[in-house]
């Protein structure tokens, strides 16, 4: 029986990723796998990746990158927590960070290989490292934060199916994240899926809190109960 590989393990809901989801006929459909406390991930470029002549466009570099991350910090966190893959449901990861170093061209004709290692878990937020090698030459490096999406009950989990927001009143919440100010509307009363969003912003390094009457007020913390 073949190996499963750790999107094969993505509970349907979000096993429609473009680069990782096993649902998605027109992505990438990445297999990432364990190999000791590495995973690792092979990947055959097709003929419409193009970029210069013989050679991938630089984004799919960074996509495949940003994909096997995300199943990376997903395994990792589930390992680190004792879980076995196949028992309980894989949390999901969303993309905090990604930065890619070109180092060399990628041959289009050429199996693409990528190795990961786990630098850091800390709570929700997992980094990785990826070293990109084509044709025995290493390519490029990339580096990601990701950040396990919590449930509704501020604890990461499975994410719960959509269902549309009630109507209501707006209200207006400056996030500020990086040095950005991100404006997010949300109703008054909030529901899981704005929670989830504000909570992963918390998550990436600024916090938050929605001020009373639902008036435009500045970021400052968020208590997900």
């Amino acid at each position: 029986m073949p190996q499963k590989s750790i999107q094969d393990y993505y509970p349907d809901d979000y096993a429609i990723c473009y680069g990782c989801g096993r649902l998605n006929k027109d992505g990438h459909q990445i297999k990432s796998y364990w190999d000791g406390d590495e995973t690792v991930c092979r990947y055959q470029p097709e003929p419409f990746h193009t970029g210069a002549q013989n050679f991938v466009y630089g984004g799919l570099v960074a996509s495949l990158i940003d994909c096997h991350a995300a199943g990376t910090a997903a395994a990792a966190l589930h390992r680190e927590e004792g879980k076995e893959l196949g028992v309980e449901p894989l949390s999901r990861f969303v993309t905090a960070s990604l930065h890619v170093d070109y180092l060399a061209p990628v041959r289009i004709d050429q199996e693409i290989l990528m190795r990961a290692t786990i630098d850091e878990i800390k709570g929700r937020k997992v980094v990785v490292s990826i070293d990109l090698i084509s044709n025995d030459t290493l390519c490029a490096k990339g580096k990601v934060v990701a950040v396990q999406i919590p449930d509704a009950r501020g604890r990461g989990g499975p994410l719960e199916p959509h269902r549309p927001a009630r109507p209501g009143p707006l209200a207006l919440v400056q996030v500020v994240v990086a040095l950005l100010d991100v404006r997010v509307q949300v109703p008054d009363e909030l529901t899981p899926a704005h929670r989830r969003v504000l909570a992963v912003a918390a998550a990436a390094g600024e916090v938050a809190r929605i001020g009373e009457q639902g008036r435009a007020v500045r970021v400052e913390r968020l208590d997900v109960v």
